[in-house]
This record gives structure tokens, sequence and C-alpha cells, in this order.
């Protein structure tokens, strides 16, 4: 397969032990909730200062290193965590942890449709993209699954396994191409009667728009996914439970992601936002039944959509940003979804606490419905698609 070595490294980028377990780790280790908390403001905080500086840098001097350096960060957090006993020594794990996320973020995808331009496949971009998260998400499923396993004979071990798994995603990040020759010209053929300026101001617009739509929908799905975890508790689910149970929805986020990269072009060019916000909505409704079995098939439903917006979003992005933008407007997309999903999973919690479960799920599903209706409300063939061509 000619991208293989793409796959490969989306495969080792998923694998992340300790996605479902970090809380229960360091609780394990003597770390109080407060302390805990800390600990994942300076993790965002490092991912809303990092992002957009790391994709712009990634366009501008080559994305390969940045990918590099990701698989080393994690290497680092890994250890750090591994053999952190202290407050300082975790923060410094959670700034790592960070990094590793950042800095191979939106890079990696541009990267990639990088060397689709140069192949002259642009027409297979969403196929490859899809195929390219549906390595990741598998990752992810393999990865929780044997970070659960892990933890119950031995942190240490499970940490270790990581750094060695972090390792092997510098490999597959060193093995890529060091460079990819792109053919210029596909962001920059201006219509005659229209100034070149005036053409990339449209199209800068055209993406923020996007980017301002998709940012909404995914911080709304992570804190749908954060609130689900004391929500399943709620239901009498053990944590191990719920961290098999919420890695098994990767599976179906694999589903997600090839569906939508063999999404026929007449459904691809619908206002995509608003009929996924829409279904999300109607599914994130179950959440509100005693249910476990209901509860977990609303979950799963939300996962196949996250997955098929991921593939959509990812290449209408790519195909309409400027060539020497791509990397920073998926980073863009990352520091939005990352902010509002931070104030909305504080909001969500305080209704939660005043109200109980049921109004912070009615919460979730009338944002999602209010986007529905919002991106159903713009003009997008004349908005995105005129503008942005």
């Amino acid at each position: 397969m000619k991208y293989l070595r793409f796959y490969t490294y989306s495969l080792f980028n998923g694998l992340q032990l300790d996605r479902w377990l970090w809380v229960l780790y360091l609780s394990h280790r003597g770390f109080t909730l407060a302390e805990i908390g800390i600990a994942k403001v300076v993790f965002e905080a490092t991912v809303l200062i990092t992002e957009i500086p790391s994709g712009y840098l990634a366009d501008r001097f080559g994305k390969r290193p940045f990918l590099i350096a990701g698989g080393l960060a994690a290497a680092a957090s890994a250890l750090a965590l591994r053999n952190g006993i202290t407050l300082s020594v975790v923060l410094l794990a959670m700034v790592l942890r960070a990094l590793a996320y950042t800095l191979p973020s939106g890079s990696d995808a541009a990267y990639l449709n990088d060397a689709v331009v140069s192949a002259n496949e642009e027409h297979q971009l969403g196929k490859i993209l899809g195929h390219f998260g549906t390595t990741r998400s598998f990752g992810q499923f393999i990865g929780g699954i044997a970070g659960g396993g892990l933890a119950e004979l031995s942190w240490s071990g499970l940490y270790a396994v990581d750094f060695a798994l972090a390792l092997g995603r510098v490999a597959a990040a060193v093995s890529l191409p060091s460079s990819v020759s792109r053919r210029h010209g596909s962001v920059a053929s201006v219509p005659s009667n229209r100034p070149a300026w005036g053409h990339r101001m449209m199209a800068l617009g055209g993406v923020i728009l996007l980017i301002g739509l998709a940012s909404t929908y995914w911080s709304v799905s992570t804190v749908k996914f954060l609130f689900a975890q004391p929500l399943l508790g709620t239901r009498g689910i053990g944590p191990g439970v719920i961290a098999m149970a919420l890695s098994c929805t990767d599976l179906l986020s694999m589903a997600g992601s090839y569906l939508g990269g063999h999404l026929p072009p007449g459904f691809r060019r619908m206002n995509h936002m608003t009929w996924i916000a829409a279904c999300d909505a109607l599914v994130t409704t179950l959440l509100i039944s005693p249910i476990v079995h209901i509860n977990l098939l609303a979950l799963g439903a939300s996962q196949i959509l996250i997955g098929v917006s991921s593939v959509v979003i990812t290449r209408e992005i790519l195909e309409r940003s400027p060539e020497d933008l791509q990397a920073t407007f998926l980073s863009g997309l990352g520091t939005f979804s990352s902010l509002l999903s931070a104030g909305g999973f504080v909001l969500i919690g305080t209704l939660n606490s005043m109200l109980g479960n049921t109004p912070a799920v009615l919460a979730l599903v009338s944002c999602l419905a209010i986007l529905a209706t919002i991106a159903s409300a713009i003009p997008r063939k004349k908005v995105i698609h005129e503008s942005l061509t």
C-alpha cells in the first residue's frame, strides 16, 4: 500500500494505554482530585498555548520533525508518569503529554495531504483520510483494552509499555518521507475576474466559518464523553467496565471514519454539519434512559458520527485552505475545540450537580440542535463552496 507508512504512524499515534485510566492511576499514587484537577488545567493550558503555533511552524519548516517530536514528548511523558511521585513531576508530565498531542495535531493530516497531492490522487483524499482515521481509532481501541489489562497487573508495567509504544511512534514518524514535493497551484487557481488577494481573504473567511462550526460540534462531543463516565457510574458500572465499554466505542469510530471516507460525492456536498449535529442530537437523548445498554448504544452511535465528521471536515479544510496554512488551520480547529470543551464541561458538570443527569443531557441535546439550526441557515454553496473553489 502506497500510504502504509502513514497508516502505521496513525496506528501508533492512537496507542495510548492510559487514555481512560490516567485519573485512576494518579488517584492510586495518592494524588487528590484537586491536584488531578490542577494537572488537567496545566494540560489544557499547554494545548491552548502550543496548538496553533506548532501548526504554523510545521507549515513553515516541515511537518515530519513535529511528528517525531510529538512521539518523543509522549515517551518522556510516560517515563515521568511512571516515576512521578511529586506533583511537580506530574505537572511536567502533563505538559509533555499536551505537546505529544499538539506537535503532530493537524500536521499529520496536512502531511498526508501533501503526499496525496504529490501523487496526483486528490480524488482519493477522502478515502485515504478515512483509512488514516480508521487505523488511529483501531489503535485507540487496542490501547484502551490493553491498558485495562495491564493496569490490573501493574501500573508501572503499563507505563513501561506505553514508553515502548511511544518509541514505536517515533520510529514510524522517522520512516515517513523526509520531504514531499507538492504540485503548486491547486489553491492558487484564482478566477481571472477576481483579485488573488480577494480570493484568499474569502477563502480564509470560509475556512474559519467551517472551523467554528466543527469546533463547536467536537467540543460538545468531548464534553458528552467526559460526562458519560460519571453518568455510567450512576448506573452501577465500575471503572474497569466503563473503560472497557468506552474503548469498545472506538470500534464504531473506526466504522464512522471508513464511512466518511467512502461517502458518495453528492452526499458529501450536502450541508454535512447540519445532518451530523441533528442526528447526534437525536441519539444523545438516549442518555436520559436509565438502561445502560441504551446509554452505550447512544455513545456508540455518537462515535460513528464523530468518525464521519472527522474525515469529512478534515478533508474540506485541507481542500479549501491555502496550501501554506493547512496545518495551522487544522491546529486551530483543535485549539478552539479544547477551549470550548473545557468551559462546556464546567457548565455541564455544574448543571448536573445542581439539577441531575437529565437536565445536563438535555443541555447537550440543545447545544447540538442549536448548532444544526445555525449550520442549516448558512448558504453553504455561496459562502463555503463557491468562495473557496
